[in-house]
């Protein structure tokens, strides 16, 4: 079981934040970790891949119909102009900003599609520290609630995840994940990356109350610029991946959902679905 609470951080008027149970997380709406690191699960699934070349730190060439396919296999181009080779399909995971770049002049079907969704950013907070006995007591196993995520309230933070808490990561220091709001990352999506991480941090501080002696001894802020789909009301459907059958190209990623981790999970099973119909 997952427990998860609401965290009202402190005020000028309230000393101390204020934590309010609001659900479970159990086998019926159930989150998935990688293990040993989030970044395990893709990992593996890459030691499995046999006659596939993959090429890292390269930048494809947008598509373009003077360069177009043949029968149905498209050759593409790194940034210099020297073929990476013909594909029978070709699927465009990037963010829908970069998508719009990469297939403005292919002649791409659903082009007008890819920018209907509005994406947000979203900064990250990393914090560490060297034991548990220096962890802050709303973090300790002996806090009242106890509790593995908090949803945060009145502050530029959105969610505080304790990583150790997760399964099969008891052997991590102590540590944990803040994902700030992405309306506020928005906002600052372009400030300088250190005065961003000491507003987070100012923030995180008033949420778990950290003195000289239990402050975090590791520090780390990120920027995704490409985070989390917008849904202006409720009315608005998940677009979808974006299929191209006469050229063989898909459109798909994460913002083609919900923009979060289920999505990317979905949308990549929509895709395989979608190529694996041509097949049959």
């Amino acid at each position: 079981m997952v427990q998860v609470v609401e965290l009202t951080p402190a005020n000028d008027k309230q000393q101390s934040p204020s934590i309010k149970q609001k659900e479970q997380w159990n086998t019926t709406h159930a989150r998935y970790i990688s293990t040993l690191k989030m970044t395990s699960w893709g990992r593996a699934l890459a030691d499995n891949l046999r006659l596939t070349t993959v090429k890292f730190k390269t930048h494809v060439a947008p598509l373009s119909k003077s360069k177009n396919t043949t029968d149905k296999k498209t050759e593409l181009f790194d940034e210099t102009g020297v073929s990476l080779g013909w594909f029978d399909w070709v699927v465009c995971t990037v963010p829908n900003q970069q998508a719009v770049e990469l297939m403005a002049d292919s002649g791409f079907t659903k082009q007008a599609q890819i920018c209907k969704p509005q994406m947000q950013a979203c900064y990250t907070l990393m914090l560490g520290w060297d034991s548990i006995e220096q962890l802050p007591d709303i973090l300790k196993s002996t806090a009242t609630p106890i509790w593995d995520v908090a949803y945060v309230n009145d502050s530029p933070l959105d969610r505080i995840f304790i990583e150790h808490h997760k399964p099969a990561h008891g052997d991590l220091l102590p540590s944990i994940t803040i994902h700030a709001r992405n309306d506020w990352s928005q906002k600052n999506v372009d400030d300088d990356i250190e005065t961003v991480k000491e507003k987070l941090l100012e923030a995180a501080q008033q949420a778990l109350k950290w003195n000289s002696d239990t402050a975090p001894s590791q520090i780390d802020c990120h920027r995704w610029r490409y985070a989390a789909t917008v849904n202006n009301n409720e009315t608005d459907k998940e677009l979808g991946i974006l299929v191209d059958n006469s050229h063989q190209w898909i459109v798909s990623g994460d913002w083609c959902g919900q923009g979060n981790i289920e999505s990317c999970y979905q949308m990549a099973a929509d895709t395989v679905q979608a190529i694996t119909a041509t097949l049959n």
